[in-house]
């Protein structure tokens, strides 16, 4: 049995949901993945729980997002008991990632989008970003490989990555329809506690105030990123600076802010999750 079809199982109750809830305006299914990596420690994983299952409860809740297409995983550790909730689908591994993509995902084949949220941990070689799963690192260009499988359908995507030294995913994501976010630059590490870029922008998408930079009622990807992007600089005050990172004009250089001079926001000031 699949995964979505497990998932079917449990959330039957939703297909009301999933009939009136499902497609955008533009007639188009919405799926979204969202991944939190190896914490390390109690307090990292609250953090990591708390983003991202907030994250799903904002998809759900406020964008309509329904539980079947949101592939949730999770890594839990003994003393940060999170798999057993009911909106997890497993645990966060890189064996358990790879299928979301290579599998699951490959069975849509009507008009969708995709976003994609990872919260974590990460490190860097020379030449690229590294995401931290429960037992194995995420490899930028393995990132690729599998956004690069993916079917046709998927004319919009949307891949935000909170790990600290995540901006070459940036670069090798980056194509026509994708808007890829980073919280940082890839030589950047995180500091002696986590940047709130994460939470940030879980919060811009729910509508704290202060996110809706144009007062049209909306908040797009880019007004999210713009409202994360101000804060880690607030909170960057007296650490080492992250520059958070978009790229959305298909081109694989990234910048720091948006619209730029490279080009890049525009796409992501106008793309909505409803």
């Amino acid at each position: 049995m699949s995964m979505r079809q497990r998932k079917f199982i449990g959330f039957a109750l939703c297909a009301i949901t999933l009939f009136f809830g499902a497609l955008s305006v533009y007639g188009q299914e919405r799926y979204a993945v969202i991944v939190a990596g190896n914490p390390h420690d109690t307090s990292n994983c609250e953090q990591f729980w708390a983003v991202t299952s907030g994250i799903y409860d904002v998809l759900v809740n406020r964008y309509g997002y329904t539980a079947e297409n949101i592939y949730f995983l999770f890594y839990d550790r003994g003393d940060c008991h999170h798999v057993d909730d009911p909106r997890v689908d497993m645990i966060a591994t890189k064996q358990n990632i790879r299928p979301v993509f290579e599998e699951e995902l490959l069975q849509v084949r009507s008009p969708a989008t995709l976003f994609c949220f990872f919260v974590g941990l990460g490190n860097a070689t020379l030449s690229n970003s590294l995401f931290e799963t429960g037992n194995a690192f995420l490899q930028d260009y393995l990132m690729a490989t599998m956004k690069e499988g993916l079917p046709a359908c998927f004319t919009e995507q949307t891949y935000v990555f909170t790990q600290p030294h995540s901006g070459r995913f940036a670069k090798t994501l980056s194509g026509a329809g994708t808007v890829v976010i980073t919280s940082s630059l890839m030589e950047e590490g995180n500091n002696s506690d986590l940047s709130p870029f994460a939470r940030l922008f879980r919060d811009g998408l729910d509508h704290v105030a202060g996110a809706d930079a144009n007062g049209d009622g909306r908040v797009s990807i880019g007004e999210a990123y713009l409202y994360a992007l101000q804060g880690v600089a607030e909170w960057s005050e007296g650490r080492a600076a992250e520059h958070p990172q978009i790229d959305d004009n298909g081109d694989g250089a990234s910048s720091y802010g948006i619209p730029s001079s490279a080009g890049d926001g525009t796409v992501a000031l106008d793309r909505y999750l409803n």
